[in-house]
């Protein structure tokens, strides 16, 4: 991947636009405004397409939902070509529904919806809603959430409670309360209303006389995520034949450099095998030594121990409990668990009791035998285990 596509992946920016049906003709202003405006993932609504499929057409790909007979509502998602190879998959959930699953550089989940207007009838928006909550329930927590959408819905320049900000446009609607209902219930928030900016990068359609404006389209976000959009407006100049405005989100990332990690393996050194110093004699001895500076010297000894040591020596295992417990202590910690979780508690009391005694001894014992042995050890001339064995006292020691 080169640095270009990599800055194109931190810095993705997607749109969403009611296009009010699409056909050839229009699908090429549309392409042709992507090129222009150098948009990654553009969702797409109202295109009046039927059946489900995915195509390619020059450099993009494009993937769309409709409805099985009747050309209405439809959603899709145009994409760059380059920017198509980070999609794990895309899902076609209704005819008003579709979502992508972006990989790199996180996971990212987007989902484009067309919400039924105010004048449908209940069971339909009700079945919607239950649709895009199962869609947002199969979603990884982890995973960045974003909604682009045409919500028929006027929210207002009414703050409420981190869900909506105070730079939205005009009053509210019947749709409204649902809306924000299914916000705090996903802890979502309505990126446009958190930025300030002129009316008409506000206003997302407007009448054909443009007598009247309005704010219907919304990008959604996970309130977790906030951070990493990093704008929201409209782009008036766009133009395929539609009374919607282009809606422009850029959401940037700020990856996590992961440094690998320096840490060198330990070995157990209780027992040297005569293999291991008889290999480290030999290669050590037909070292050229002549003409060497002491540091590329040191270099070539400290490559031949390690080489030596992952082939030899037998690595410390990492116990998960502590070295003190006793098999005894382990099983009562598993019975004082088990009585937990069945709420039964005057066992719990006798049992936690026994577990602080029983661990309590056991500390004493192994330390006690730690310091034998560490006496041990000196009085019998092996200082270098001794003072490992000091070593890891002063380091596990805790009163």
């Amino acid at each position: 991947m080169t640095q270009n596509e990599k800055k194109q992946l931190q810095t993705s920016i997607n749109r969403t636009w009611n296009v009010q049906s699409m056909d050839l003709e229009k699908l090429e202003k549309v392409k042709n405004e992507t090129e222009c405006i150098n948009i990654n993932i553009l969702g797409i609504s109202k295109l009046k397409w039927t059946g489900i499929g995915h195509f390619e057409s020059d450099n993009h790909m494009a993937h769309n939902a409709g409805n099985d007979n009747l050309k209405r509502n439809g959603v899709a998602f145009i994409i760059k070509r380059n920017i198509s190879i980070s999609i794990l998959k895309y899902n076609p959930v209704s005819d008003r529904i579709i979502s992508i699953h972006q990989v790199r550089p996180v996971n990212t989940t987007i989902i484009q919806i067309y919400t039924p207007t105010t004048r449908a009838k209940d069971e339909e928006i009700e079945d919607f809603y239950q649709l895009l909550q199962s869609e947002i329930d199969q979603t990884c927590n982890q995973d960045a959430l974003i909604i682009t959408s045409d919500w028929n819905a006027q929210v207002g320049n009414k703050e409420e409670e981190s869900v909506i900000g105070k730079y939205g446009l005009g009053d509210r609607n019947n749709a409204t309360d649902q809306m924000i209902e299914f916000c705090k219930t996903n802890d979502f928030f309505i990126a446009n209303t958190f930025f300030n900016q002129h009316k008409r990068q506000l206003c997302t359609w407007t009448l054909p006389d443009g007598t009247h404006r309005n704010q219907i389209d919304y990008i959604y976000g996970k309130r977790r995520w906030k951070s990493s959009i990093s704008s929201v407006r409209t782009r008036p100049g766009a133009d395929c034949g539609t009374d919607h405005q282009l809606l422009i989100c850029k959401f940037k990332l700020k990856l996590k450099k992961i440094r690998a990690s320096l840490q060198e393996p330990k070995y157990e050194l209780e027992y040297i095998p005569p293999e291991f110093r008889d290999r480290l004699k030999n290669r050590c001895d037909t070292l050229n030594t002549s003409d060497r500076r002491p540091d590329e010297l040191w270099n070539d000894i400290k490559d031949i121990i390690h080489e030596e040591s992952k082939r030899s020596l037998k690595r410390q295992e990492r116990k998960k409990r502590p070295r003190w417990m006793s098999e005894k202590t382990l099983k009562l910690a598993l019975e004082l668990g088990a009585a937990k979780a069945k709420g039964r508690i005057d066992e719990v009391k006798e049992l936690n009791r026994r577990f602080q005694r029983a661990s309590q001894e056991d500390k004493v014992k192994y330390y006690n035998d730690m310091c034998k042995e560490l006496e041990m050890e000196n009085q019998k001339g092996r200082t270098r285990l001794a003072f490992l064995k000091l070593k890891e006292l002063k380091e596990k020691f805790k009163p």
